[in-house]
């Protein structure tokens, strides 16, 4: 889907907003780019209740050095390089395991905060939660008489 076929489609939604524009501009960027080899690492999105969240990337084969996890605004950005480990020429008769590098980004939504990330057993966690602060939570308006 093209960024203005999205566009297209989101305009009866916009009629119903007010300072959108960026939400619905971000949904058109995110249709229009192509992240090469997007499966790769496998990952997955868990939600463990309204404002507790984690990403579970399985990332074999690399160490904790060859990992960057960055955030840029709202969007983290996990990569991984491996490195060259051995001078030896080795052959392999079946080789199904990746070794190559990524990088993948995930556009993460308002007030949602990296809590930390963990590594064990090949499966890199990064833990999120949402925190909204007090002036943005619903609240009582009062109303008063023009007079």
């Amino acid at each position: 889907m093209t960024a203005e076929r999205l566009a297209w489609d989101l305009r009866p939604y916009t009629k119903l907003s007010v300072g959108l524009d960026e939400f619905f501009d971000e949904l058109a960027r995110m249709s229009a780019v192509s992240q090469p080899d997007s499966n790769y690492p496998p990952y997955n999105i868990i939600k463990y209740n309204d404002d507790t969240f984690a990403i579970e990337l399985a990332v074999a084969g690399f160490d904790l050095d060859d990992i960057d996890i960055d955030l840029e605004g709202n969007h983290l950005i996990v990569s991984g390089t491996h490195k060259v480990r051995d001078t030896l020429e080795t052959t392999y008769i079946h080789r199904g395991i990746s070794s190559r590098n990524f990088e993948k980004t995930i556009t993460l939504g308002n007030h949602i905060q990296v809590n930390g990330a963990t590594m064990k057993n090949g499966m890199l966690t990064i833990s999120l939660v949402r925190i909204v602060p007090d002036e943005l939570k619903r609240r009582k308006i009062s109303i008063t008489t023009s007079e």
